[in-house]
């Protein structure tokens, strides 16, 4: 009689487990992001970690997976490829992002924010930023001999050749009670922030400059691309040694710029 009983129970459990599944499709929980120190190396996948592509790590998604991932305070969405598995060692975070994909969706300054996470697709490619693909939809000029939308897209980070001539277009002001500066300074620093938000950028800077960091720059590369620079020296070295204080003293990841 226990006998029977007991294969009744492992029979039930048996069943349960076969029959219930988590929805594959959506998921709700946490995202973290990456941290600089992991730019460059290799995923579990095998892949590259690259901070400014759109990708992520999840456990419940396989490669290639493409994900909306929409912050639920704010209703922000990014969409990403799924290349490394993780995030580990806390089962409510869900997804870890790049650090442009985190940018995206305004989740830097708070590190850890609520999402609801939704699978849209498969693609081995990387999803294209949402500029980029607003400016391949405009009108292109067929003549020949013209560059294309796409060509045009990509000459800019090519061009700041401008930067590195003898006599450098520099700017450096005071503004909102924060050192500003643009062009090339042939000064080393270390990167510790980028924001495509001015005001994002602002209240970070004042938030760190509050906690005591001293020499913080913000760096206007464009309209739209606001980068926090920690120190403006001469030698490779000193900047390397900013960036050893900075780990130490407030935990904070960078690299190290010339600008």
């Amino acid at each position: 009689m226990l006998c029977l009983a007991v294969g009744l129970y492992t029979l039930m459990g048996s069943l349960t487990a076969q029959t219930w599944k988590p929805d594959p499709d959506q998921q709700t929980g946490y995202a973290t992001y990456y941290a600089d120190r992991y730019h460059g190396r290799q995923t579990a996948y095998g892949e590259v970690y690259d901070r400014t592509a759109y990708t992520c790590a999840s456990q419940a998604f396989p490669k290639n997976t493409l994900l909306r991932v929409t912050r639920l305070d704010n209703q922000k969405t990014v969409v990403v490829r799924v290349n490394d598995r993780g995030p580990w060692g806390n089962d409510k975070n869900v997804i870890d992002l790049s650090y442009v994909a985190a940018e995206r969706i305004d989740m830097i300054r708070a590190g850890r924010v609520r999402v609801r996470v939704d699978k849209i697709g498969t693609s081995s490619a990387n999803p294209a930023p949402p500029d980029a693909i607003t400016r391949k939809s405009a009108p292109r000029r067929s003549r020949a001999g013209l560059p294309t939308a796409a060509s045009r897209e990509v000459s800019p980070p090519v061009a700041p050749p401008k930067r590195t001539t003898n006599t450098p277009n520099t700017t450096t002001r005071a503004e909102d009670g924060l050192s500003w500066i643009s062009g090339n300074h042939n000064a080393y620093g270390v990167q510790i922030a980028a924001y495509t938000d001015r005001e994002n950028a602002v209240r970070q800077t004042q938030k760190w400059q509050d906690q005591g960091i001293a020499d913080l720059y913000i760096w206007q590369e464009s309209a739209k691309a606001f980068k926090i620079i920690a120190g403006k020296y001469a030698g490779r070295t000193q900047a390397e040694q900013k960036l050893a204080f900075l780990r130490k003293q407030y935990e904070l990841e960078g690299f190290v710029k010339k600008y």
